[in-house]
């Protein structure tokens, strides 16, 4: 899965302040499923996000993420 988001650009220097933005995100998801039994899956995904808002100073504002899950779903 891949999902792409820009924010709407805001700027309020214009009414005297100082912020100039334009925050985007960007998530990535891969995983893959494996079913034991009837009602058992066992489920193993990655996933690497990255946000960016230039607010202050370009290029300095990102938040990169990385994980990694394993879990196990029951069915009743």
């Amino acid at each position: 899965r891949y999902d792409w988001i820009k924010g709407d650009s805001f700027d309020d220097t214009v009414m005297g302040g100082s912020t100039t933005s334009k925050p985007k995100e960007m998530d990535v998801v891969a995983g893959v499923q494996y079913l034991i039994d009837q009602n058992v899956k066992l489920i193993a995904e990655y996933r690497h996000d990255k946000f960016e808002d230039e607010a202050l100073n370009p290029g300095s504002a990102k938040i990169i993420s990385d994980s990694y899950t394993l879990r196990a779903m029951f069915g009743f």
